[in-house]
């Protein structure tokens, strides 16, 4: 390993537990309270010394292993890190030296599902001009889109875009409701108010030469959800009438 002599260490007792990682940005004890200055300044030599503060705690952590611990394990253990991090912090550090230990973006190099930025404003008005217009979710404007414009875009990426113009919410009234909840039954209050009447031809059983049809009223209450069934040889308004039992001493054929 390479020789680790960028900074000062006191390799006295208690050392260990000044260099412990702490939350990263955290105002020095101390220190000015941090504001906006003119044209940003400040806030750009704030975010500068955050990312030297950073680069030092790992050259920290590597210096522990080499003159404390002389194992990544322990020191991972100790810093609570995890393998992964402790290993590339030091390949960057033998190949680039303190400013491989610095920030870097961590933005993907290619996004093969991105929008366009060549199409970026035809697209998001799409978008939105579906929203608005049919209130289609992310899947199914991507779905559109493929279809009916040759567009890729992803669902999530529909998604970021309606969240950024605050349309990702739609309506109370217009949005998805559960089937418990969807559906509400027809009721009435009072027993004999309403009925809801269903009429469907049957052939009885056994007949022989020429068929005769018969027809099956179903009659439910919309209050108590009492079912009667009834058949007749006719379907026409009488038999309805018959069904609802204004003459109840008609006779039926059942």
């Amino acid at each position: 390993m390479a020789p680790l002599g960028c900074i000062s260490l006191d390799l006295s007792a208690g050392w260990c537990d000044r260099y412990r990682p702490v939350p990263w940005g955290t105002p020095e004890e101390g220190g000015a309270s941090t504001g906006r200055g003119r044209h940003g300044s400040r806030d750009s030599h704030e975010g500068l010394r955050a990312m030297e503060r950073r680069a030092n705690h790992k050259l920290a952590v590597l210096r522990h292993v080499e003159e404390v611990s002389g194992s990544i394990a322990a020191t991972r253990r100790y810093y609570g890190l995890s393998r992964q991090a402790c290993y590339r912090w030091l390949k960057r550090y033998e190949a680039e030296g303190l400013e491989g230990l610095k920030d870097r973006s961590s933005a993907p190099h290619h996004s093969p599902m991105a929008t366009a930025t060549a199409t970026e404003a035809d697209v998001v008005e799409k978008i939105l001009w579906l929203r608005q217009q049919y209130h289609f979710g992310p899947a199914r404007i991507t779905m559109y889109l493929k279809r009916y414009h040759d567009i890729t875009i992803s669902a999530s990426g529909v998604w970021r875009v309606l969240k950024n113009m605050n349309l990702n919410r739609l309506p109370a009234s217009q949005r998805y409701k559960r089937t418990e909840t969807r559906w509400k039954r027809h009721e009435k209050q009072r027993p004999g108010h309403a009925l809801q009447v269903d009429v469907q031809f049957i052939e009885p059983l056994g007949q022989t030469g020429r068929k005769k049809r018969y027809y099956q009223y179903t009659a439910i209450d919309d209050c108590t959800r009492l079912r009667v069934l009834r058949a007749y040889p006719t379907h026409d308004q009488k038999t309805a009438i018959l069904l609802t039992g204004i003459d109840p001493e008609a006779p039926t054929l059942f």
